[in-house]
């Protein structure tokens, strides 16, 4: 179990979620898009590193956020690493699985479809495993924090989608990156 619960390597286990932001979202041209209202934040996280990804999204449908997997992921493979005792046999390590919760966009046949066409293995969060119980309780965390320093950075400011990438990057720098239980790096 140990390491394994984090994975091997970095990127190896994704979790992804949204932050609905429409409840406290006002229509303002600091919340738009292209005259687009953005209403929602798709955050993926790796459970190794604990680093996050986000974009902002007109809506959970899966149509938009689908738009927004296709604007991250990217951005992430772009991160896949060798790790230390690969180096001399330079094997690649890409994201293998991605967990979810079991929304509608996540268990549509066009999510499927891309996660297939990323090979990357979809899992729907599941209460009765350790492991995904933990990993959704690292994205959860990393959602509550993001939240609070977006809210932190927004003050009395009605819009919050230009303190996003601001927010994510502080988040990022945090001194959580790969900390384990107790404090402790996964092997």
């Amino acid at each position: 179990p140990g390491r394994n619960q984090y994975g091997s390597y970095p990127l190896e286990n994704l979790g992804a979620d949204l932050i609905e932001k429409d409840k406290s979202t006002y229509n303002v041209p600091g919340n738009q898009v292209n005259k687009v209202l953005q209403t929602m934040i798709l955050v993926i996280g790796d459970r190794f590193t604990r680093k996050v990804w986000a974009w902002a999204l007109p809506s959970k449908e899966t149509p938009d956020v689908l738009i927004g997997f296709r604007k991250l992921m990217p951005q992430i493979v772009r991160g896949v690493v060798f790790t230390e005792k690969d180096q001399t046999k330079r094997t690649l390590h890409k994201p293998k699985q991605m967990t979810t919760d079991s929304a509608t966009w996540a268990t549509s046949r066009e999510f499927a479809a891309y996660m297939d066409e990323l090979g990357i293995a979809h899992r729907l969060k599941n209460s009765s495993s350790r492991q995904e119980l933990q990993n959704n309780s690292i994205l959860n965390s990393a959602i509550k924090k993001i939240k609070e320093i977006l809210q932190e950075r927004r003050g009395n400011d009605l819009a919050w989608l230009p303190y996003l990438a601001a927010s994510i990057a502080e988040y990022n720098r945090a001194k959580h990156g790969g900390a384990g239980m107790m404090g402790t790096k996964p092997n």
